[in-house]
Formats: C-alpha cells, structure tokens, sequence
C-alpha cells in the first residue's frame, strides 16, 4: 500500500515524493516496512527513510499513517514505529500536494528480488492479497471518513470494468 502525488509538481520520482504505507517481502515475511521517499532521501542512492516492525503475517493487521503538515507517522494497529519530520527543503519534503493510495501485489525486483523469487510460492493458490477495507480521514481533529472520491479517476468509468458485472465502485 503506497502513495504517488496526483501530479509531479517537483519532477519526476523521487522529487515529488512517495509514501510506502506498507511494504512486505518474501524474505522477511514477518517484517512491515513504511517508507518515505524525496529527492534527498531515496533508494535508488540508499538514503531513503523509514523503519519496519515484526508482527504476524498470518493475523489481520491495521497499517496507517498520521499525515500532518510537520510530521508522516506510520504505524500498525496503533503502535507508532516510525516518524519522518518535515525540512524546509521540497528536496527533504515535497508533502504538501494531493496524493492518490497504490494497491499492489510486486514480485521480484531490486529489494523483493535480491534472494531470488521463490516459483513454488505461485503453485496452488498463489500470491493473494487480502485487503478488509481501506479509510482516508481529512482531519485528524475529528476525523471522519471520505464518503467517495472528489472525481472519477480520468478514464475510468464509475462500475468497477469487469466483463459480468455493472457494480458501481464510487
């Protein structure tokens, strides 16, 4: 679970910044990271920021962040494990534009990769994702849930796509 801004104001990734709510992998499957991206601080030159915490992967965990105009706590089920403070630098903190929420299932790569991709792990049943729900709150000083989306994501159209049925999504 990870955000993107809706537009690169600051540039291309990692100037406009990303948030990794929360990041699992294989090799670690008992470790939830969440992340921070910017110009300065970034994987692609080993200076992201962030932190992991072990818990469970086989219980039902709540993964959030606490995103404020100083401050991105990130926590599970109400334990705080990690803080990123903001600078007076878009190169430190380009968190001050709208941003959209990414769910993904990633395989592989130069992090989830690095000890190589278990095939067994997609006999039978394969790779699932179990998502319970998903909230976004506007403030934090009473915070209640978004009822929908400000707009319909550009073309998309408001059912959910499939080829059998007309559920609408929004």
């Amino acid at each position: 679970l990870w955000m993107l801004p809706e537009y690169n104001m600051y540039g291309g990734w990692p100037k406009s910044g990303e948030i990794d709510v929360m990041e699992a992998v294989g090799h670690e499957a008992e470790k939830f990271f969440g992340t921070v991206h910017t110009e300065a601080n970034n994987g692609m030159i080993g200076t992201q920021k962030g932190s992991s915490i072990s818990k469970s992967k086989d219980e039902w965990h709540t993964f959030e962040i606490n995103w404020e105009e100083d401050r991105i706590q990130f926590a599970v089920d109400k334990q705080i494990y990690f803080e990123y403070l903001k600078e007076d630098s878009v190169e430190v903190w380009p968190f001050d534009k709208k941003f959209h929420l990414i769910m993904n299932l990633a395989v592989g790569g130069s992090w989830g990769g690095v000890q190589g991709i278990d095939v067994s792990s997609f006999q039978g049943a394969g790779q699932i994702m179990e998502v319970d729900w998903v909230r976004v709150y506007a403030d934090t000083n009473n915070p209640q849930p978004t009822n929908q989306p400000t707009r319909t994501p550009p073309n998309q159209a408001a059912y959910c796509g499939c080829e059998s049925c007309n559920q609408q999504v929004w």
